[in-house]
């Protein structure tokens, strides 16, 4: 009881703090202010965006993510991840309606964005611009493919969406494509036990599969990473073979 009472602190903890990152860079960064400010204009009566099916495709500036706070997760995530991406090559994998590629854009060196919606890619395209933005259609569990090599690969809000075996091949692929020293920084719910995970997980339909840390630990051991690096349940990163402590 008590370790568990001490689990939900910490993840509370640890979520305010990349919540914090919104903050931070909107007080801080003229740049990202603009952009933050350009993405949250955007709202589901200007997007036209109302049917179920594309909530999960949101917009930080959707009503429930404004009145709930949520939306500073949303933005915190890219940005918390900052640290890693600068100068870097960058592999954004379902990238959605592609507003956190735009956040994150002028920071790495070459930021690639990929995603098999199709009209979620016209909005992106059409709707965020940047000189190192490049949207493509492209599946997350087929990246060697793509025929290049990445520094970080991002795959926020997309392994739950994949059955257990499309999750492995997704870490799989994501260390083929990356270099030598790259990381890997995935957000998601992990809960902490099986209970746990069978809970959460009949919450929301279109989550096919919620991995809990136990098996996201096994999984990315089992395809090439080292040294996974929780914060809370939701965000991991780790690096490529035996490079970590980042």
């Amino acid at each position: 009881m008590m370790s568990r009472l001490i689990s939900r602190i910490v993840n509370k903890f640890q979520k305010c703090y990349v919540m914090f990152h919104c903050t931070y860079y909107y007080l801080f960064n003229n740049n990202l202010k603009r952009k933050m400010r350009h993405i949250l204009s955007l709202t589901e009566s200007t997007v036209g965006i109302v049917t179920a099916e594309e909530v999960e495709q949101g917009l930080p500036g959707f009503a429930p993510y404004r009145q709930s706070g949520y939306y500073k997760y949303m933005l915190g995530r890219y940005l918390y991840s900052l640290k890693y991406l600068r100068n870097k090559t960058v592999l954004d994998c379902a990238c959605g309606l592609g507003w956190g590629s735009f956040l994150i854009s002028d920071h790495p060196q070459e930021i690639l964005s990929i995603d098999l919606n199709r009209e979620a890619l016209d909005f992106a395209n059409a709707t965020w611009k940047g000189d190192k933005l490049n949207f493509i259609q492209h599946s997350a569990l087929d990246l060697e493919s793509l025929g290049r090599k990445f520094d970080v690969v991002l795959a926020f809000e997309l392994i739950e969406h994949l059955q257990f075996s499309d999750g492995a091949k997704l870490l799989e692929q994501a260390n083929h494509v990356l270099t030598e020293d790259g990381l890997i920084i995935l957000s998601s719910w992990f809960p902490c036990g099986e209970k746990a995970e069978e809970g959460q997980g009949q919450k929301n339909r279109f989550h096919l599969h919620l991995y809990s840390k136990e098996e996201i630990k096994d999984l990315l051991a089992k395809n090439g990473f080292s040294k996974p690096r929780f914060l809370g349940s939701f965000m991991v990163i780790a690096a490529k073979g035996q490079i970590g402590g980042r």
